[in-house]
């Protein structure tokens, strides 16, 4: 990894040794990294990793594929970095791709084709 550390992909449900989050795969960190060099500026990763327990904390979807390590959130600050870093992901190859209310973008390595969705 260029561009990120490691602990800025880890479960954020604080319980240390407790936390059994599985880790990002090698090839949904790689396309980060990449979309982070293409974007050409910092990227803050919002949510990656994930435990049973904090996704529940968090309402986060039953089947996140932040539960097996492909998926992460970003924060963006307006549609404008919303819609270059989508295109962006698009490009690398990210097969999930939402765009959130909330200010962060969801970008995830799930099999098949593109599925893009609002939430």
């Amino acid at each position: 990894m260029q561009f990120f550390k490691r602990s800025e992909f880890l479960c954020k449900c604080e319980r240390g040794k407790k936390c059994d989050a599985v880790q990002m795969t090698f090839e949904t960190m790689r396309m980060v990294d990449q979309l982070r060099f293409q974007y050409g500026k910092p990227l803050i990763i919002t949510s990656a990793e994930r435990c049973d327990y904090w996704n529940t904390k968090i309402n986060g979807a039953e089947n996140s594929y932040h539960l097996i390590g492909c998926a992460v959130d970003i924060k963006v600050k307006d549609g404008s970095m919303a819609g270059r870093l989508v295109a962006l992901a698009i490009q690398i190859g990210f097969t999930g791709i939402g765009v959130s209310k909330h200010g962060f973008i969801h970008l995830d390595t799930r099999a098949g084709n593109l599925v893009v969705f609002g939430y």
